[in-house]
């Protein structure tokens, strides 16, 4: 192994020996360091992911520092140093990302990073999204994105028709399917001026695309507030919503966590007292179809077709124990069973409107048990099972639960 590897901290060490995003036997390690230290092979990421030599399926290592944004076309597996709780590579000047027209058959990954913004547009192939801490994300046209563990909390528009209102923090279009797991997203808060800001919406679903949100918490940003001038009021902003579903898009939201939650934006008020109170925004503005469970959402407007499930669908979660195992959590109805699968080709079979697709290549699966009356079983994997000599090194999990009929959690990648 390359000796920055060695170096590395264990989080991202372990990343780096478990990425093989293409399946390819000969796929090359990258070192980028701004520093250059040793063993650096690149000083930019941009020179790094521009470069003939770098190919599909390569991992690029990216040590501690601040980096220019960049734009790839490439499969790649682009880790980012992370150790002691922290994200310790920040990209600025210009800070976005940019990952598009990635190959149909590849697998890529983005983990440990700060950004202002996250575009992803027109992939064929599997992204996944880990550890990221970000303003925005913008998908176009994908397959299969999904993002785990991430952070995505708008700040306020500065340069649009109302420059008062907050951002939106993730916006899904086209044609696409993503997966959101155990991540915190926020809409911007409106700004607080003569006319208070609207909020911006905390993931808004359009065209004929699909989403589901597990274990996370989603919340619309809140109005600005009015200062008055002179004897008139201004005019409060509008609340967010967590959720917005458009007329031909799908979600499906599940939960099983404290933290499962989807928060309207509250609106804004005149300081004065004169212009009243924004209106508030909804928990889930839903005019196509959507089907959730498991999760505290208090206000809904259903202008489509939701489906409230009892009892609740089922989700995965995991956590790293010391000793180089994994804890997965499968939360679901008492009385059912558990299987989990492991996969090195987690491609998605075709789903049923409002059903979690499966992966249509189970190379592994483990009998884990009956949940019990606490509504979740436990099951502890062996990081290194089974890592055998020749197969790929991506993993991706997801349960199958069986209470009256089968349904799939979401999916949870192992590194």
């Amino acid at each position: 192994m390359n000796v920055l590897v060695r170096k590395l901290s264990r989080a991202t060490a372990v990343i780096a020996a478990t990425l093989n995003l293409s399946g390819l036997t000969m796929a090359a390690d990258w070192i980028v360091d701004v520093n250059n230290g040793p063993s650096t092979d690149f000083t930019s990421i941009v020179v790094a992911v521009g470069d003939s030599a770098v190919q599909n399926g390569d991992t690029i290592l990216v040590r501690t520092g601040s980096y220019a944004g960049f734009d790839t076309d490439k499969a790649l597996s682009i880790i980012g140093e992370f150790s002691g709780g922290k994200l310790k590579v920040q990209i600025q000047n210009p800070p976005n990302v940019r990952l598009h027209d990635l190959p149909a058959g590849t697998w890529s990954a983005l983990a440990n990073f700060r950004l202002e913004g996250l575009i992803i547009d027109d992939c064929a192939g599997a992204l996944i999204v880990k550890s990221v801490r970000a303003e925005t994300a913008r998908v176009s046209d994908c397959a299969d994105v999904r993002m785990e563990w991430s952070t995505f909390v708008a700040t306020t528009l500065s340069t649009s028709s109302d420059p008062d209102d907050g951002d939106d923090a993730i916006i899904i279009s086209g044609s696409s399917q993503v997966e959101i797991v155990r991540s915190l997203i926020r809409g911007g808060l409106g700004q607080s001026s003569d006319d208070g800001g609207d909020g911006g919406h905390g993931i808004w679903v359009a065209g004929t695309s699909k989403v589901h949100i597990a274990l996370s918490k989603v919340k619309g940003g809140d109005g600005g507030l009015a200062f008055t001038s002179g004897w008139i009021g201004g005019t409060p902003g509008n609340g967010g919503h967590a959720l917005r579903i458009e007329s031909l898009a799908e979600g499906i939201i599940t939960g099983g966590t404290n933290n499962s939650k989807l928060i309207e934006g509250v609106g804004g008020y005149d300081v004065a007292g004169y212009g009243g109170y924004g209106l508030d925004g909804e928990s889930l503005l839903n005019m196509g179809a959507a089907r959730m469970s498991g999760v505290q959402c208090n206000n809904i407007d259903n202008q489509g077709y939701l489906e409230q499930p009892s009892p609740a669908d089922p989700s995965l979660k995991q956590i790293l124990l010391a000793g180089g195992y994994t804890r997965f959590t499968v939360f679901g109805a008492p009385g059912s069973t558990v299987r989990l699968h492991l996969s090195t080709e987690p491609t998605l079979s075709p789903a049923n409107s409002l059903e979690m697709p499966a992966m249509n290549d189970s190379t592994w699966t483990i009998w884990v048990g009956v949940i019990g009356p606490s509504g979740k079983i436990r099951h502890d994997l062996d990081r290194a099972f089974p890592m055998e000599a020749g197969a790929r090194r991506l993993y991706v999990l997801q349960a199958s639960v069986f209470n009256s009929g089968k349904r799939f959690t979401n999916s949870m990648s192992l590194f």
